[in-house]
């Protein structure tokens, strides 16, 4: 879930349907002014003193009967209000204008801060707790009966199962009904147009702005094998529909039962196989079970794993995968940057998503190794029916998983959620010896992180021989280990931990140069080209003017104005006609450097690690740098990209190839082109169709 809108003030007293209020909205629309006009009667599940709640600035509520709503406070967009002592049901009217500029960040009390505040518009509507659209009770965990009117034309999205769709007098009413508690209530609209498609799990739709049904069809068709795998792996899916819808701008937003993606996101291809399962996965994970955000949010790491991970699992892939998250890590974690997991709540730049998403994963994954696949899932499982539409942390997950397994992880737990950081490891004195008619291989393990030593536990050397390969699992619970076991044929090579499988500082070898580097990097120059035409040269300083504004501790210059490039810092060389476009070619592979004849565009990292990083990036269209300047910073894991026309339209993208890597040793000749083979099968693989 890309938008966590929950509070740290939620409690697992929230859990039960019992204990939560319900709320039977009439809510009718007018974008063209930007108005919202609600009737709210609130069931409240007990009869409390004081109830309290907050609304969006301006609504005005005022109590159908009874004692009246008095304005208690400010904050932000939002008023607060209380009503005393309400009884058990409260029914209130309220209206005004809503309409938030996309950009304005708000702060709600006790969330996340910097998420949108909502809006109405003629060009759509988007509408949260945090915009206060409905009364938004702290330390309540609501259900809904939500009917909306608007003109002719629009529909309307929101949670739980529908829609039913009345169309009458030149309006349109549209209804849905979730009995389930819920974190927040949504309510987006729009000129849809709907596809629908029944299925054994639960209904597919997907929500348009323009009618494409070729587009529609292809999620329509994935939703249900992806619905049906993870309900067979987790347990039952817990919403009526699964629903995606086309935002009004560039998003990637997950909700209950419906994500919200972006104009151009969803019609990249790819999406249907990487984001939208993503979004499908946090109906379990995050709107399923909800977070518990004072304690760290575990669904993004979770989500991550079971989503991104598992399906480059399926295709051979997960361990590039885990090698390109582990150098995110190194390259977008800097110091005073890194946080433990438990403090992480949202992503908001490169070093969260970093920790939150690539370090959470890790932790899933190491879990699942030390547990065994069988016990992982079964503390999934558990985990999932108990917390199901309630809220929880990691607390929670340790406990389910120590009931699957019979251990005690408060240890793993406390380490992994806990501590800032990860652990590196040595390979040392690695020998090969002969033993009687077999062999002996021996050898240490370092830790040689600053700090504590790590406990770690199921740490993978990989023996190979002419018969293939063999892994062997060592537990490390201090700074230094010593081991040797026996071998039948003659050791060939010995790795430590080759696939990437434990969360650790890469070296080096490990992790070829690519535009994280330059993009982690905190402070560094982007040179201008002096002699570029006066189109090129304009368009080359507002793309470095946009990417400084962003960057604080970058500075914009022009190559005349430089003797040499720093060797103390990273540095953007723009421009074919860059004066220091040949000292950054000696950097990249002979084959590698770039021809004077290239159409289109072209973006190079510095093959080599004998200096700070360096990139260039050469367009032969001025058209196309605006495109460029927005494109090539969602390409952090690559070194080589290829663009052309002056969209421009990415063709082609690729690394430069990975050295040995320190935790590798040869051991006999014949071990050098070896690699690792997986070692099991994808998890789930038998409940696949």
């Amino acid at each position: 879930m890309a938008l966590l809108l929950l509070g740290c003030l939620l409690s697992a007293a929230r859990a039960a349907a019992s204990t939560s209020p319900r709320h039977h909205l009439e809510v009718q629309i007018e974008p063209d002014r930007g108005r919202i006009q609600v009737r709210d009667r609130i069931e409240l599940p007990t009869k409390p003193q004081v109830l309290d709640f907050w609304l969006h600035r301006g609504l005005a509520p005022r109590a159908v009967d009874g004692p009246q709503p008095r304005l208690a406070g400010r904050r932000g967009h939002l008023e607060h209000y209380r009503i005393p002592t309400p009884g058990g049901q409260v029914e209130i009217i309220y209206g005004g204008v809503v309409r938030q500029p996309l950009a304005e960040r708000g702060e709600a009390p006790g969330r996340p801060r910097g998420h949108l505040t909502g809006t109405i518009s003629p060009q759509g509507v988007f509408l949260d707790g945090d915009s206060g659209w409905y009364p938004w009770i702290a330390d309540a965990l609501p259900r809904m009966d939500l009917a909306v009117d608007l003109p002719a034309g629009w529909l309307a999205l929101s949670q739980g199962a529908g829609p039913l769709i009345r169309r009458q007098g030149g309006r349109t009413r549209i209804h849905w009904r979730e009995d389930h508690p819920q974190d927040d209530l949504y309510l987006i609209a729009g000129r849809y147009h709907l596809y629908r498609s029944p299925g054994p799990t639960a209904e597919a739709q997907v929500w348009l702005r323009t009618p494409d049904e070729a587009l529609a069809g292809r999620y329509l068709k994935a939703a249900p094998k992806y619905l049906a795998f993870y309900s067979r792996l987790l347990g039952p899916y817990p919403y009526a529909k699964f629903a995606l819808a086309e935002n009004f701008w560039e998003s990637g937003y997950g909700m209950p039962s419906f994500t919200l993606l972006g104009p151009r996101v969803i019609r990249l291809p790819f999406i249907v196989h990487t984001s939208f399962p993503h979004e499908i996965l946090h109906d379990w994970w995050g709107n399923g079970v909800f977070v518990d955000l004072s304690g760290g949010n575990w669904s993004e790491g979770l989500t991550t794993y079971l989503a991104d991970h598992l399906w480059r699992e399926y295709r051979g892939e997960d361990a590039e995968y885990r090698r390109r998250t582990l150098q995110d890590y190194r390259d977008f974690v800097r110091q005073g940057q890194d946080l433990p997991l438990k403090s992480f709540r949202a992503r908001h730049s490169g070093a969260t998503q970093a920790v939150g998403y690539g370090k959470g994963m890790f932790l899933f994954h190491r879990l699942r190794h030390i547990l065994g696949d069988g016990v992982f899932v079964d503390g999934l499982r558990r985990f999932y029916r108990r917390h199901r539409f309630a809220t929880a942390g990691y607390d929670d997950l340790r406990r389910a998983f120590a009931q699957a397994s019979g251990r005690d992880l408060g240890e793993f737990f406390t380490q992994w959620t806990g501590r800032t950081g990860a652990p590196g490891l040595a390979l040392e004195d690695v020998r090969a010896s002969p033993a009687g008619d077999a062999w002996q291989v021996s050898g240490r393990i370092r830790q040689t992180q600053a700090g504590a030593p790590y406990s770690l536990s199921h740490l993978p050397l990989v023996l190979y021989t002419a018969a293939g390969a063999t892994y062997h699992y060592l537990d490390m619970r201090q700074r230094e280990i010593s081991f040797a076991f026996p071998c039948n044929q003659r050791p060939l090579r010995l790795d430590l931990d080759p696939r990437w499988d434990l969360f650790r500082r890469l070296y080096p070898e490990e992790s070829p140069p690519v535009l994280s580097g330059l993009l982690g990097s905190a402070e560094g120059l982007l040179v201008l080209p002096a002699a570029a035409t006066p189109a090129l040269a304009k368009a080359y300083a507002r793309l470095a003017a946009d990417w400084a504004r962003d960057r604080p501790g970058w500075r914009v210059v022009e190559d005349t104005d430089l003797q040499g490039l720093p060797g103390d810092r990273p540095a953007w060389i723009l421009g074919w006609e860059n004066l220091f476009r040949d000292d950054f070619e000696q950097r990249l592979p002979v084959d590698a450097r770039p021809q004077s004849t290239a159409p289109g565009a072209l973006v190079l990292v510095a093959a080599d690690r004998k200096g700070p990083p360096q990139a260039w990036l050469g367009a032969r269209d001025p058209a196309a740098l605006p495109g460029l300047a927005r494109k090539v910073p969602h390409y952090g894991r690559y070194a080589r990209l290829v663009f052309a026309g002056a969209g421009p339209r990415l063709k082609a993208k690729g690394t430069w190839p990975i050295r040995r890597s320190p935790l590798s040793r040869i051991l006999a000749p014949g071990g050098e082109d070896l690699s690792a083979p997986a070692s099991g099968r994808p998890l789930g693989a038998d409940l696949r169709e």
